[in-house]
């Protein structure tokens, strides 16, 4: 092959030197409209800091509230519910320390949430009082359970 040949196959590149080349560079730069540029500033990297931390603390929290652990159960008289109390990890136990916080949880007999509110200590849980459509909790909570249809009928 001839050296004509060669130079057919390869497009040519201009021959222009490195200082002419970086010239053009900043006048095509220049030359974009304003929209095309990229600036980001302090208040948006600010802004992404703080999104990116906020992610982290609520995946913190859903993972934190998912580890809490069933310690107690009271099953109400017919059977059909139960209210677990449910305790929290503890990050930094220490000797007699006692309980910590929780979660009181009404659920079903097959083990559906129905309703749960916070508790301050786990192990000073009041007495529960189980009613027909509701179950008070001195002090803290008062479920109410739902109806149910074929309970009215056999009544």
């Amino acid at each position: 092959m001839s050296s004509y040949e060669e130079s057919k196959d390869e497009p040519a590149s201009p021959a222009v030197p490195a200082s002419e080349n970086q010239e053009l560079s900043q006048e095509s730069a220049q030359d974009l409209p304003q929209s095309t540029k990229v600036s980001v500033g302090p208040g948006k990297i600010v802004l992404l800091v703080l999104g990116v931390c906020l992610f982290v603390v609520m995946i913190g929290g859903i993972v934190f509230d998912y580890q809490a652990a069933c310690i107690k159960k009271y099953e109400s008289p017919d059977g059909r519910y139960t209210v677990q109390v449910l305790a929290y990890p503890k990050l930094f136990a220490g000797p007699a320390q006692g309980g910590g916080p929780g979660k009181l949880r009404l659920v079903t007999r097959d083990g559906r949430p129905l309703d749960q509110v916070p508790i301050s200590n786990v192990d000073k849980v009041p007495p529960l009082r189980w009613q027909a459509n509701q179950v008070n909790i001195d002090g803290l909570a008062v479920f109410e359970l739902p109806a149910d249809e074929s309970r009215a009928v056999a009544k």
